[in-house]
């Protein structure tokens, strides 16, 4: 018999073609053809277009930030103080942003507003500035080439918050790091936004005026600050005048590669209160009536100088 059949053949389109050929088939024990099922009956064979249904699994992967080890350094105690603790007061000094911090002590220093820090004890005897801690400010290292770090510069109007990373720490940031490190953070152009101008002032003819600039997005932030801090203090000649301004500009070039300016100048005019003896102390223990030497009331502060700064009279 005669059977035409029809295929396809994908080729930038469909093309048709037809063939007729002769198929018998032949069965030796009946040597008829065989009957065809009615077409109600027959099984048609299944689509070869049909996928199999695919099973998706989802899998979710979780990671910690790998920020550098000298932001969280493992094993080491840290503690920080942010912004909410000490910018809705009178911040006049670094003892306002440390003062919540477990194991950070402060005194006062030789200067009406230099501060002792001390981080577990370290620098305790120290009579000024910070000893045998590293001071960075932005990941900058601010402490001197004698080891000592001042604190009198330190306005906090112009930082977001501080780090403390106390017990040694020289292997992470230097030799300077003998006791620990404290970093402080200067705020956000972008948190800025615009312009802030305050004044602070209190007791003892403490004034402070301070203007902050800021701006910022994804690919620059800018924050500058002025400010000028004055005081008279609680004894005779003890007054100072503090400016400071501190700019940080930071733009990213590509994704990867970032420039970084820092820029920080300070300018302190101090008058330093002679040491009182204990006797001088109970005698006259505000000082009053000693600014002129001449005239000076008992009890004052005095100092015996050599005339010619070797030997002989005083």
């Amino acid at each position: 018999m005669f059977r035409t059949v029809y295929f396809s053949l994908p080729f930038y389109g469909t093309m048709i073609a037809g063939a007729i050929f002769s198929a018998t088939t032949t069965y030796a024990a009946v040597g008829t053809e065989k009957p065809r099922p009615p077409l109600s009956k027959r099984v048609l064979p299944a689509s070869r277009t049909k996928k199999n249904p695919v099973k998706i699994e989802q899998i979710l992967v979780m990671g910690l930030s790998r920020s550098s080890a000298l932001t969280r350094p493992a094993g080491q105690t840290t503690y920080s103080s942010g912004r909410e603790n000490f910018a809705n007061q009178v911040g006049q000094n670094v003892a306002d942003m440390v003062v919540t911090i477990p194991g950070v002590s402060f005194t006062q220093g030789n200067g009406p507003r230099d501060t002792v820090v001390s981080v577990r004890g370290s620098g305790d005897r120290q009579s000024y500035g910070l000893k045998n801690l590293q001071v960075l400010e932005d990941g900058f290292p601010m402490t001197q080439p004698d080891g000592t770090a001042r604190a009198d510069l330190i306005d906090p109007h112009a930082y977001q918050g501080v780090d403390v990373f106390e017990g040694p720490a020289s292997t992470l940031y230097g030799n300077y790091a003998i006791n620990g490190a404290i970093n402080f953070r200067t705020r956000k152009g972008a948190d800025i936004h615009g312009l802030e101008l305050g004044s602070d002032f209190g007791s003892f003819g403490m004034f402070n005026n301070y203007a902050t600039l800021g701006f910022g997005n994804r690919h620059y932030d800018l924050m500058i600050l002025g400010s000028d801090v004055r005081g008279n203090g609680f004894i005779a000649n003890s007054r100072y005048n503090t400016s400071t301004e501190n700019v940080r500009l930071r733009v990213n070039l590509t994704s990867a590669d970032r420039l970084i300016l820092k820029f920080v100048n300070n300018v302190t005019d101090a008058f330093l209160p002679a040491r009182l003896s204990l006797n001088q102390y109970r005698t006259n223990p505000y000082q009053q009536g000693c600014t002129n030497a001449s005239s000076a009331a008992t009890g004052c502060a005095s100092v015996n100088l050599l005339v010619n700064g070797r030997y002989g009279a005083k």
